[in-house]
């Protein structure tokens, strides 16, 4: 895994967004901390957007039913 200052001089698409997010700050239109708080909730909003969808095998459900309604008695 590469580091940010390796992604920085080796990927054309990273490099752009750190120089944007940089001249953004430079221009005082956002704080360190308000740039890594847009970032976190970027990332939050997409997953929101993208669920992962799963499924349980029909056998542990009701292994996991059974076990519940033995320990509702």
């Amino acid at each position: 895994m590469k580091t940010p200052r390796e992604r920085y001089y080796s990927d054309p698409d990273f490099h752009n967004l750190v120089d944007m997010m940089v001249h953004a700050i430079m221009d005082a239109k956002f704080t360190p901390s308000e740039m890594r708080d847009a970032a976190v909730y970027a990332s939050i909003l997409y997953e929101m957007e993208h669920i992962k969808q799963w499924s349980m095998p029909m056998d542990t459900i009701a292994e996991t039913i059974k076990w519940m309604d033995k320990n509702n008695e």
